[in-house]
């Protein structure tokens, strides 16, 4: 049976929602107590956007292809993982076997924990823990709504790096830090693409 790009997209959005009810929780409830109450729209929508991408892809290819397309929703405060493949989309689940990954970066005395990590030292290492990198993206220390709505939230330090973008500063190995958003991002994206490689065996 041959399948058109609408046809591949209506087909993956169909097993998604068969799968993932939208009135049903996603996340079930962890040690220490529920993560999530039910998936925000948005996220939703995102996974279903990959789905379609993928989809895509594999009608420019002219046919499903060996490997698998990967798709990430990188969220403020956790991100998730999808990998089109057998005619269908997994949600890819981490270290922790959870299907969502704290978008949390934390800077040690020997090394960074990212992720699940991450979010295990933040209690105790709470200055040198950055949460919701994304949000500083695109900021300007200067910025009113800077100052506003993030600056009073963050509980590690923030700095005015080149150009007047907001940066991190944090101790890594001992010594003083300064981190642009596009670097701590691309710390997490990372973290993402180990678990997807884990996951996939590639």
């Amino acid at each position: 049976v041959h399948f058109n790009r609408v046809d591949r997209i209506q087909l993956a959005t169909d097993r998604l929602r068969s799968r993932y009810s939208w009135s049903r929780p996603l996340f079930g409830n962890t040690a220490s107590g529920p993560r999530f109450a039910m998936m925000h729209s948005w996220h939703r929508a995102s996974i279903l956007l990959c789905a379609g991408i993928a989809c895509t892809l594999f009608t420019i290819a002219g046919s499903a292809p060996t490997g698998a397309v990967l798709g990430i929703d990188l969220g403020s405060d956790n991100s998730v993982v999808a990998i089109a493949r057998r005619k269908g989309v997994d949600i890819v689940s981490n270290e922790g076997s959870q299907r969502s990954t704290p978008s949390i970066i934390s800077f040690g005395h020997e090394q960074r924990f990212i992720g699940e990590q991450g979010l295990s030292q933040r209690m105790s290492n709470v200055k040198n823990t950055v949460t919701s990198p994304k949000s500083l993206v695109g900021r300007f220390f200067q910025d009113e709504d800077f100052k506003r709505d993030v600056l009073p939230r963050a509980k590690y330090e923030l700095t005015e790096g080149p150009n007047g973008v907001a940066c991190a500063k944090v101790t890594l190995c001992g010594k003083e830090r300064v981190f642009q958003p596009t670097q701590l991002v691309a710390m997490v994206l990372q973290n993402l693409k180990k678990i997807a490689q884990a996951d996939h065996g590639s």
